[in-house]
């Protein structure tokens, strides 16, 4: 027990070092004070290892075993941090090579969409006579581009898949994307191919402006499918995505 009280290891020199210079972080800081407060042996040592750097620092007249311990410590620490730096330098430097390549896509993405979001969007709705009054004021808002307005008076008139395509693209044109999402993801399994095949291509529009990355597998579904209305614009989109 009593020779454990004087003898210092590297790595505990060098745990002392940082402490003592204040060379780590708040984290470490009182992760290493709770270790010495917890530990007899490490508090003597501690307490050592304070009074002979005193000793080094003030006359010089310390022990020169420990002294050159020290020294060569320091080299040691030195040729760590330069590696840290390094490796922190390289870690960075990748980091910023796959942001450029997510935001390079991103903004692909981003184009494509604005290159084909206004392709034909037109339904033919059919409602009872007690509702033209709404649907008539709904579509007239939707001309003249007030969307907020379209979707309060398609709220008042009953559901169906028609309705909550055009709510959808209200929800788009308002650049709602999350609404307008959730709105055509209702509409993937329409009986109506005509809404479906509508639907499915402006998620994949949506999917590529947002950064989804379910927008390359929803346009091979419309390339799957030789009857798609937008199969050849589809075709088009996933040639542009490849460039």
């Amino acid at each position: 027990m009593k020779s454990e009280l004087y003898e210092l290891t590297d790595t505990e020199i060098e745990e002392f070092d940082n402490l003592f210079d204040g060379n780590i972080s708040e984290e470490e800081y009182y992760i290493l004070k709770a270790k010495i407060q917890l530990d007899e042996v490490l508090q003597h040592k501690y307490l050592l290892y304070k009074m002979l750097r005193h000793e080094i620092e003030q006359d010089g007249l310390a022990n020169k075993v420990l002294k050159g311990r020290l020294r060569v410590l320091d080299k040691s620490i030195n040729k760590r941090k330069h590696f840290i730096l390094f490796s922190s330098l390289f870690a960075i430097g990748m980091l910023v090579f796959a942001l450029l390549l997510f935001f390079n896509g991103f903004n692909r993405g981003n184009e494509i969409y604005q290159q084909y979001k206004d392709s034909e969007t037109g339904l033919s709705i059919k409602m009872n006579r007690g509702e033209t009054v709404n649907l008539n004021s709904a579509m007239v808002n939707v001309a003249h581009g007030k969307f907020e307005l379209a979707i309060q008076e398609f709220g008042k008139v009953n559901q169906n898949d028609t309705t909550t395509f055009y709510i959808g693209y209200c929800y788009e044109k308002l650049n709602n994307d999350l609404l307008a999402i959730s709105q055509y993801e209702k509409l993937s399994n329409s009986k109506s191919k005509l809404i479906h095949d509508k639907s499915v291509f402006r998620l994949s529009l949506l999917y590529l402006k947002t950064g989804d990355k379910r927008a390359k597998q929803m346009l091979q579904t419309i390339i799957n499918d030789s009857s798609n209305l937008y199969h050849k614009a589809a075709i088009e989109m996933v040639s542009s995505l490849g460039k």
